[in-house]
Protein backbone atom coordinates (compact mmCIF):
# COMPACT_ATOMS: atom_id res chain seq x y z
CA UNK A 1 0.00 0.00 0.00
CA UNK A 2 1.78 3.24 -1.17
CA UNK A 3 2.63 5.81 2.47
CA UNK A 4 2.06 2.93 4.30
CA UNK A 5 4.96 1.01 6.58
CA UNK A 6 4.73 -2.42 6.87
CA UNK A 7 4.52 -4.23 10.65
CA UNK A 8 4.27 -7.63 12.01
CA UNK A 9 2.59 -9.02 14.47
CA UNK A 10 4.33 -11.09 17.23
CA UNK A 11 3.70 -13.07 19.88
CA UNK A 12 4.99 -11.01 23.10
CA UNK A 13 4.33 -13.20 26.41
CA UNK A 14 1.89 -15.24 27.86
CA UNK A 15 0.34 -15.03 31.73
CA UNK A 16 0.01 -18.12 33.72
CA UNK A 17 -4.02 -17.70 33.53
CA UNK A 18 -4.75 -17.26 29.83
CA UNK A 19 -3.66 -13.53 29.07
CA UNK A 20 -1.77 -13.32 25.88
CA UNK A 21 0.27 -10.39 24.72
CA UNK A 22 0.83 -9.76 21.03
CA UNK A 23 2.69 -6.86 19.89
CA UNK A 24 4.34 -5.17 16.35
CA UNK A 25 7.08 -4.99 14.55
CA UNK A 26 8.23 -2.52 12.34
CA UNK A 27 9.44 -4.34 8.95
CA UNK A 28 13.11 -4.02 9.69
CA UNK A 29 13.17 -3.10 13.36
CA UNK A 30 14.95 -4.38 15.83
CA UNK A 31 12.85 -4.08 18.34
CA UNK A 32 9.07 -4.41 18.70
CA UNK A 33 6.93 -1.41 19.69
CA UNK A 34 6.07 -3.27 23.43
CA UNK A 35 9.53 -4.18 23.43
CA UNK A 36 11.21 -0.80 22.65
CA UNK A 37 8.75 0.76 25.51
CA UNK A 38 9.86 -1.75 28.20
CA UNK A 39 13.66 -1.44 27.02
CA UNK A 40 13.40 1.97 27.50
CA UNK A 41 10.98 2.69 30.97
CA UNK A 42 13.58 0.11 31.95
CA UNK A 43 16.46 1.87 31.82
CA UNK A 44 15.21 5.16 32.92
CA UNK A 45 14.11 2.54 35.95
CA UNK A 46 17.47 2.27 36.68
CA UNK A 47 18.11 6.11 37.58
CA UNK A 48 14.46 7.53 38.26
CA UNK A 49 13.28 5.89 41.57
CA UNK A 50 9.99 7.68 40.49
CA UNK A 51 10.04 5.91 37.01
CA UNK A 52 10.88 2.69 39.07
CA UNK A 53 7.86 2.50 41.54
CA UNK A 54 5.79 3.58 38.30
CA UNK A 55 6.97 0.61 36.24
CA UNK A 56 6.69 -1.77 39.07
CA UNK A 57 2.79 -0.56 39.79
CA UNK A 58 1.96 -1.22 36.24
CA UNK A 59 3.69 -4.55 35.54
CA UNK A 60 1.63 -5.55 39.05
CA UNK A 61 -1.51 -4.29 37.51
CA UNK A 62 -0.66 -6.46 34.44
CA UNK A 63 -0.30 -9.78 36.62
CA UNK A 64 -3.73 -8.61 38.26
CA UNK A 65 -5.61 -8.46 35.10
CA UNK A 66 -4.63 -11.95 34.28
CA UNK A 67 -4.59 -13.52 37.80
CA UNK A 68 -8.30 -12.51 38.25
CA UNK A 69 -9.33 -13.49 35.15
CA UNK A 70 -10.86 -9.69 34.03
CA UNK A 71 -12.29 -9.96 30.44
CA UNK A 72 -10.46 -7.03 28.19
CA UNK A 73 -13.69 -6.08 26.94
CA UNK A 74 -14.89 -4.88 30.35
CA UNK A 75 -16.21 -1.24 29.61
CA UNK A 76 -13.92 0.68 31.92
CA UNK A 77 -10.91 -1.99 32.40
CA UNK A 78 -8.70 -0.39 29.86
CA UNK A 79 -8.34 3.47 29.39
CA UNK A 80 -10.59 3.94 25.73
CA UNK A 81 -8.08 6.28 23.63
CA UNK A 82 -10.67 7.10 20.73
CA UNK A 83 -9.84 3.86 18.47
CA UNK A 84 -7.25 2.37 21.09
CA UNK A 85 -6.89 1.20 24.34
CA UNK A 86 -4.23 2.52 26.59
CA UNK A 87 -2.83 0.44 29.87
CA UNK A 88 -2.68 1.06 33.11
CA UNK A 89 -6.59 -0.04 33.80
CA UNK A 90 -8.41 2.85 35.16
CA UNK A 91 -8.65 4.43 38.24
CA UNK A 92 -11.34 2.54 39.58
CA UNK A 93 -9.56 -0.94 38.59
CA UNK A 94 -6.05 0.29 40.26
CA UNK A 95 -8.31 0.72 43.07
CA UNK A 96 -9.91 -2.27 43.12
CA UNK A 97 -6.35 -4.48 42.46
CA UNK A 98 -4.64 -2.81 45.01
CA UNK A 99 -2.39 -0.99 43.01
CA UNK A 100 -1.34 3.13 43.39
CA UNK A 101 -2.20 4.79 39.73
CA UNK A 102 0.93 5.69 37.51
CA UNK A 103 1.15 7.92 34.85
CA UNK A 104 2.77 5.63 32.60
CA UNK A 105 1.17 4.52 29.07
CA UNK A 106 1.55 1.47 26.73
CA UNK A 107 -1.38 1.97 24.23
CA UNK A 108 -2.76 -1.55 22.99
CA UNK A 109 -5.82 -2.86 21.15
CA UNK A 110 -8.12 -5.75 22.90
CA UNK A 111 -8.21 -7.99 20.13
CA UNK A 112 -9.78 -10.99 22.45
CA UNK A 113 -11.58 -11.18 25.64
CA UNK A 114 -8.12 -12.02 26.79
CA UNK A 115 -5.76 -11.62 24.41
CA UNK A 116 -4.18 -7.82 24.19
CA UNK A 117 -2.09 -5.92 21.08
CA UNK A 118 0.52 -3.89 22.84
CA UNK A 119 2.01 -0.71 20.76
CA UNK A 120 4.40 1.40 22.42
CA UNK A 121 3.93 4.25 25.25
CA UNK A 122 5.71 6.56 27.81
CA UNK A 123 5.14 8.78 30.89
CA UNK A 124 2.01 10.73 30.17
CA UNK A 125 2.75 14.30 31.50
CA UNK A 126 -0.23 16.02 29.88
CA UNK A 127 -4.42 15.76 30.68
CA UNK A 128 -4.68 15.08 27.13
CA UNK A 129 -2.57 12.51 25.23
CA UNK A 130 -2.18 14.39 21.97
CA UNK A 131 -0.72 17.55 24.07
CA UNK A 132 1.86 15.52 25.46
CA UNK A 133 5.49 15.97 23.89
CA UNK A 134 6.25 11.93 25.52
CA UNK A 135 3.04 10.12 24.57
CA UNK A 136 1.69 12.29 21.57
CA UNK A 137 3.20 9.74 18.21
CA UNK A 138 2.54 6.89 20.37
CA UNK A 139 -1.06 7.75 21.00
CA UNK A 140 -1.32 8.72 17.25
CA UNK A 141 0.40 5.32 15.65
CA UNK A 142 -1.95 3.49 18.03
CA UNK A 143 -5.14 5.06 16.36
CA UNK A 144 -3.39 4.10 12.79
CA UNK A 145 -2.78 0.58 14.47
CA UNK A 146 -5.88 0.37 15.94
CA UNK A 147 -7.70 1.28 12.46
CA UNK A 148 -5.61 -1.28 10.59
CA UNK A 149 -6.53 -4.10 13.35
CA UNK A 150 -10.17 -3.22 13.16
CA UNK A 151 -9.92 -3.41 9.13
CA UNK A 152 -8.16 -6.64 9.47
CA UNK A 153 -11.24 -7.70 11.48
CA UNK A 154 -13.99 -6.43 9.31
CA UNK A 155 -12.10 -8.20 6.39
CA UNK A 156 -12.13 -11.75 8.76
CA UNK A 157 -8.34 -11.68 8.39
CA UNK A 158 -7.87 -11.67 11.88
CA UNK A 159 -9.08 -14.98 14.20
CA UNK A 160 -8.60 -15.39 18.21
CA UNK A 161 -9.61 -18.74 19.54
CA UNK A 162 -8.37 -19.71 22.84
CA UNK A 163 -6.74 -16.62 23.22
CA UNK A 164 -4.07 -16.72 20.27
CA UNK A 165 -4.00 -14.42 17.62
CA UNK A 166 -3.67 -15.38 13.71
CA UNK A 167 -3.01 -12.93 11.31
CA UNK A 168 -3.47 -13.81 7.99
CA UNK A 169 -1.67 -12.56 6.18
CA UNK A 170 0.79 -12.03 9.02
CA UNK A 171 1.69 -8.19 8.28
CA UNK A 172 -0.39 -5.01 8.97
CA UNK A 173 0.16 -1.84 6.27
CA UNK A 174 0.18 1.24 8.57
CA UNK A 175 0.14 4.90 7.76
Amino acid sequence: MPGSTIYHLEQFGHYENGLRLYTLRKEDAELSEAADFFERMEARAATDEVVAGQLDRFLAALEQIDERGYSLFKTDLLRQEARAQALPPTSRYMREIGVDQTSLRLYCYAAGNRTLVLFNGDVKTTDQAQNCPNVARHFQFAQQAALALDQCRRDWEVASDDGELLLDPPELFIR
